[in-house]
């Protein structure tokens, strides 16, 4: 009987914990982060859709690869920070800022030096890009929009971390309206480079955003600064890098397909299959979501992560 009693209190706790997560951050979180996916992928697809009235196939296949080439060097100076964000962040206490401006800076210190290595072997392994590597500024950009592509990388994870993810789908929102008139209106005149270049003017647009509006709101006294605390980092890249590795074979496909079609098939078919490809991935956005909620509620509060 008595065992009765304590298992009908145990449901009993259990059903107002259950009861209570439905509106707490896990699902906020989890609920933000579709919504960012849905709305980016939406506004994306509008994108590429303005993109293809108004350039030619050749020329979309040319900021298709720009931007997919970019995306990869971000990838790969990421060394799977974001991830140590969501699961030290929470412990950090007073020193979150020093740990959040810390991978901030390291990350674009190896994107920015990624982002020179590929320019150097640009005429190997993306013969069709090779013009950028001719002109100064076309370099200087790409370095500058792949460390953008990178923070804003970041910034999500943190305010994921901070389980604020409603600012992650602000952010991400601006950066889609804001790059939708840009390659028409502002750099028309660079053709498959401009179309390149509105995605990294939005990106660095929306990472500034989140530095002076965002990331205050959520870490009270937060601001950008170069910093590189050596013994934080110790702790947290063994984790993220062990992550990184893994996510790295599940995800650097994504943007070296595209490379790998512009460089076999041509500007123009690298169009048709980028498009197609951005569409897909609408398929992984509800359970990847879902997934990087329960991680940042779990580094909150580990002992109830089970539930």
């Amino acid at each position: 009987m008595t065992l009765n009693k304590q298992k009908i209190k145990r449901n009993i706790k259990e059903y107002f914990y259950l009861k209570n997560v439905h509106g707490s951050s896990l699902y906020n979180n989890a609920f933000y982060l579709v919504l960012n996916s849905l709305t980016t992928s939406f506004l994306g697809f509008v994108f590429w859709n303005l993109m293809a009235r108004y350039f030619t196939p050749a020329e979309v296949g040319i900021g298709s690869g720009l931007v997919s080439a970019s995306g990869l060097v971000a990838m790969l100076a990421s060394l799977g920070l974001g991830i140590g964000m969501i699961r030290f962040l929470p412990q950090a206490g007073e020193k979150s800022g020093a740990l959040i401006n810390s991978g901030f800076t390291l990350a674009g210190i190896i994107a920015v030096l990624g982002s020179i290595v590929y320019l150097s072997g640009m005429a190997h392994w993306s013969p069709a890009l090779v013009f950028v590597r001719e002109s100064f500024w076309m370099s200087f950009l790409f370095v500058l929009f792949s460390v953008a592509t990178i923070l804003a990388l970041l910034v999500e994870r943190v305010l994921t971390a901070g389980r604020s993810a409603n600012y992650v789908f602000w952010q991400n929102t601006f950066i889609s309206l804001v790059k939708l008139p840009l390659p028409i209106f502002v750099f028309a005149h660079l053709q498959g480079y401009g179309i390149f270049t509105s995605n990294g003017a939005a990106t660095l647009a929306g990472v500034a955003l989140s530095w002076l509006r965002f990331l205050p709101a959520v870490y009270r006294g937060y601001f950008p600064k170069p910093l590189l605390d050596g013994k934080m980092m110790k702790q947290v890249l063994p984790y993220s890098f062990a992550n990184y590795i893994g996510n790295l074979f599940n995800n650097i496909l994504g943007f070296i397909y595209p490379l790998m079609v512009l460089n076999t098939l041509g500007s123009e078919e690298n169009a048709y299959f980028y498009i197609a490809w951005m569409m897909v991935q609408v398929l992984t956005f509800i359970p990847a979501g879902a997934a990087q909620s329960l991680f940042a509620e779990g580094s909150h509060n580990q002992k109830r992560l089970g539930r």
